[in-house]
């Protein structure tokens, strides 16, 4: 799932390629097809099955 804030759309962790283990990674894109990591060690533990809101002029992350 991911999240429109400011120009760009933003996704975050999930599954790795296989299903085998998590991500903790940040990618972000102004036009869905090409995407721009922005991290891949984000500052929280490895995720996947969460969701992503913006609230407040914040983009919030919780669960997984």
């Amino acid at each position: 799932m991911g999240v429109n804030f400011g120009d760009y759309v933003y996704i975050a962790g999930g599954r790795s390629l296989f299903g085998i283990g998590f991500k903790n990674d940040v990618w972000r894109s102004k036009d869905g097809s090409d995407w721009e990591l922005v991290t891949d060690n984000a500052p929280w533990a490895k995720r996947a099955y969460h969701i992503m809101v913006v609230h407040n002029n914040c983009i919030h992350l919780m669960g997984g």
